[in-house]
């Protein structure tokens, strides 16, 4: 039994390392690269990214009743990562000849693992500024969060939140409840919509109204800005409090927040997107743009920002790639507004703020890879040279002596 049991393994390993997974999966690359790009332009890039590189198994369009799975970037990624660790690596035979191949492979590995940490622990979203305006948070581009704020005495706010992957994990027929043991009410969340806007509601209307508007569903947006979800609501008071349950909406785009009184307590409900804190304070000192002349199409755009830490004031610019680095953030200057914005107006600077603990590990690993090739093709140089001279001596000894000289 356990020949047998190592007899798998071996054939096993024997697969996992062959050149032949390692061609499939490229071809699986290229695959996922060609649908992936052409799907963009129907789903947007956060879209064909989340449903071909995020994902460990996608479906070809469907063809009558079948839909064929084929194997996702995390899935196709990842026999990878095991294909160049095995056959790369392991089984690879020994020799000082192959040494930068060994260190060629170990940076492509490397490059591998820095993808993976990043797809799982990055988090990244945007500030926007005007001048002299400050923030010390950053919130999502597409995530949101249902924010429940209880108003206290003197101007002070207690925060309690909904995530963002409790809310992504809501559907549009069914519900959710949320309670809290702080709380004297209960939130029952239905009918979550990723992009929607509130219609008034009519007698003809197939959706019931709630406080005479209803939830309109939209397609999704290519740009996971422009979309706006949409929630249904009932809060439901606890105890002494208890009464007839309320209904609301809850509008990713509404001015203002849901406010609700049980007893003396107040609160506020806000369906925003999902916020970030920052251990540090961004303030926009100066924004500045060229256009190019003769037109209103911006040439360039900088910004000069102020950051505060523990008393501590540091002046930093930021313009297209010069990003700001601190703290394990990293700052990009990525847009501007308004975008029809006339002579005078002022402005606003929009940063793409991102938290990557694999940040420099593409650059190290393609360090690493140079260094390989590098050594590789000095040493086959060297090769080179040594069989060339080798040849030479050899044709020196066997040519025939002169007759001159017999």
């Amino acid at each position: 039994m356990a020949r047998v049991i190592r007899m798998g393994i071996d054939k096993l390993i024997k697969i996992l390392s062959s050149y032949g997974l390692t061609c499939i999966l490229l071809l699986c690359l290229f695959g996922l690269t060609f649908w992936g790009t052409l799907a963009q332009i129907d789903l947007g890039l956060h879209e064909a990214q989340k449903k071909f590189f995020d994902s460990w198994y996608w479906r070809l369009p469907q063809i009558g009743p079948f839909a064929f799975p084929m194997p996702g970037g995390m899935l196709v990624m990842t026999l990878l990562f095991v294909n160049l660790i095995f056959g790369g690596l392991l089984r690879m035979r020994r020799s000082m000849r192959i040494v930068g191949i060994y260190i060629f492979h170990t940076g492509i590995a490397f490059l591998l693992i820095a993808g993976f940490v990043k797809s799982t622990y990055a988090v990244e979203g945007s500030i926007q500024l005007y001048e002299k305006e400050s923030a010390s948070e950053f919130q999502s581009y597409q995530d949101w969060e249902i924010a429940i704020n209880e108003l206290l005495a003197e101007g002070q706010v207690k925060e309690r939140i909904i995530s963002s992957q409790e809310v992504k994990a809501l559907r549009p027929r069914s519900g959710t409840t949320f309670t809290n043991d702080e709380l004297p009410f209960d939130v029952i969340l239905n009918g979550y919509l990723r992009n929607c806007r509130p219609m008034p509601g009519t007698a003809t209307s197939t959706i019931p109204a709630v406080g005479g508007f209803f939830l309109d569903p939209r397609e999704l947006e290519t740009e996971p800005s422009a979309n706006f979800p949409g929630v249904y609501v009932t809060l439901k008071a606890k105890g002494v409090h208890g009464g007839p349950a309320r209904q609301e909406l809850l509008w990713g785009r509404q001015l203002r927040p849901l406010t609700l009184n049980v007893g003396p307590r107040s609160f506020e409900l806000h369906l925003r997107r999902e916020r970030f804190p920052l251990p540090f304070k961004v303030t926009l000192v100066d924004f500045r743009k060229e256009d190019h002349p003769g037109t209103r199409m911006a040439k360039s755009f900088e910004s000069d920002i102020l950051v505060e830490q523990d008393g501590i004031e540091q002046k930093s610019k930021i313009w297209m790639n010069n990003p700001l680095r601190k703290g394990g953030f990293t700052f990009y200057q990525s847009s501007w507004g308004p975008s029809n914005a006339m002579p005078g107006t002022a402005l606003y600077s929009v940063f793409a703020v991102s938290t990557n603990p694999a940040d420099q590990w593409p650059w190290y690993a393609c360090i690493v890879i140079a260094i390989g090739l590098l050594i590789h093709f000095i040493l086959k140089l060297v090769h080179f040279i040594e069989t060339q001279l080798t040849k030479i001596h050899a044709q020196k000894e066997v040519l025939p002596v002169p007759r001159s000289q017999a």
